[in-house]
């Protein structure tokens, strides 16, 4: 394909390129010989049936690189059958094309020209409906598909109106990571638009899943907005809350370790001024984590033993047992290897406790045990306690098949447990 104005010696490239930035023009000055793409579109549009043009017109409205074919029903307002019927439809009209894993997307030209018959065919109350409940649509989906990976929530309830399946944590996943371009802009759209409890129930809703998908180089943002959405509420437990996450997301994520250090740093004293005790015990332990990390061991071992006395009072198991497990690593490393296998005896008490049988997440109870036994291993190790180690070992062998697919924030910390 070349530009049509390609034979316009005397343009200039700044006056090609801002004719093409032009959306409205950009189809007008693109030609594959004496055909232009935009008769050429209008030519297939044209062929189209009416709800099949609506359909076209409205999926320039979805964000991302492609999309199924829940998301085009939204749009549309019509059942998933139907929905699939007008993408085919589209399909064997040359008017989209298809994806990876039954998806579908519009090539960028095809975009601009559905962008102009939208604009010029729809009415823009209609347009901002369509957006909005796209986004909503979206939003929502996201949080029932991450709290599958939260504590209290777990599988959502039922619903036979659901476009997408979510009966397991797997297909929760699955669409978190096949959506993801399109609830981040679904969620971009949100925070512009000023919905600052929906910005913070999201990047909430993620917050467990998030240790499943490290590489995913977005969770900077993801929290750094939710952040910012607790501080216009003046939310200032909120806040902490997100900045502690946003402190993991810097140096997991990111490798951004000051910036880690400076988020629970701001965290801390938000938390205290809300009373939060709970978000008190996340900053310390984020704090003991990153102290640990660059083996500043005195500010860790005082952070950690202020977030496990904290974690008591909140009756928080989960966070606890995370620190416990940073503590045996800290009592290794400064040549305290009893209290070392005492917290390792004392981990393992709780895990078997029946109190909390069902406050413990799968993901975190095999994590804990992963790390804790292969830390405590080295313990004895270093003791040349050869009868004792073998145990553990045996243990941390039996479980890391299991542990393989669990939280990647706690084995982030384990970095610095076994370093």
């Amino acid at each position: 394909m070349t530009t049509g104005s390609a034979t316009r010696t005397s343009w200039s490239l700044r006056r090609l390129a801002d004719r093409l930035a032009d959306e409205d023009r950009r189809l007008d000055a693109l030609s594959a010989g004496d055909l232009r793409v935009n008769s050429a579109f209008a030519l297939s549009y044209s062929r189209l049936a009416p709800e099949a043009a609506r359909m076209f017109r409205l999926l320039s409205l979805v964000p991302g690189g492609d999309f199924g074919v829940p998301p085009a029903a939204v749009l549309a307002g019509v059942s998933l059958p139907e929905a699939e019927d007008l993408l085919e439809e589209l399909l064997e009209a040359g008017l989209l094309m298809t994806a990876r894993q039954d998806r579908y997307r519009l090539h960028d030209l095809l975009r601009l020209y559905a962008a102009s018959r939208h604009r010029a065919e729809d009415a823009a109350a209609g347009s901002l409906a369509a957006r909005s409940g796209l986004r909503h649509w979206l939003l929502d989906t996201a949080v029932l598909a991450g709290r599958w990976y939260e504590p209290d929530y777990g599988m959502p309830p039922a619903d036979p109106g659901r476009l997408v399946v979510l009966d397991d944590r797997e297909q929760a996943a699955r669409w978190i990571r096949i959506e993801g371009d399109s609830w981040l802009a679904a969620f971009r759209e949100a925070a512009e638009e000023g919905e600052h409890t929906r910005v913070a129930e999201v990047a909430e809703a993620m917050h467990w899943f998030s240790d499943h998908w490290v590489s995913w180089g977005h969770w900077v943002e993801v929290y750094e907005r939710a952040a910012a959405a607790g501080a216009a509420l003046g939310d200032a437990g909120l806040e902490a809350t997100h900045r502690n996450y946003l402190a993991w997301a810097y140096r997991a994520c990111a490798r951004r370790h000051d910036e880690a250090v400076d988020a629970a740093l701001c965290a801390l004293p938000l938390a205290e001024g809300a009373g939060d005790t709970l978000q008190q015990a996340w900053a310390h332990a984020y704090l003991g984590w990153l102290r640990d990390a660059v083996d500043d061991l005195p500010p860790a071992a005082d952070h950690y033993r202020r977030a496990l006395r904290l974690f008591t009072a909140a009756d928080d198991v989960n966070g606890y047992l995370q620190v416990s497990c940073g503590v045996i690593r800290l009592m290794r490393a400064t040549g305290r290897p009893q209290e070392a296998v005492e917290t390792y005896r004392g981990i393992v008490e709780t895990l078997a406790d029946p109190r909390h049988r069902d406050r413990i997440p799968p993901s975190v109870r095999d994590f804990t045990t992963l790390s804790a036994v292969y830390s405590v291993s080295f313990v004895h190790l270093d003791r040349g306690d050869w009868q004792e180690a073998p145990t553990p070992c045996a243990a941390f062998a039996g479980s890391s098949t299991r542990a393989a697919g669990t939280s990647r924030r706690a084995r982030s910390t384990s970095i610095w447990l076994t370093r």
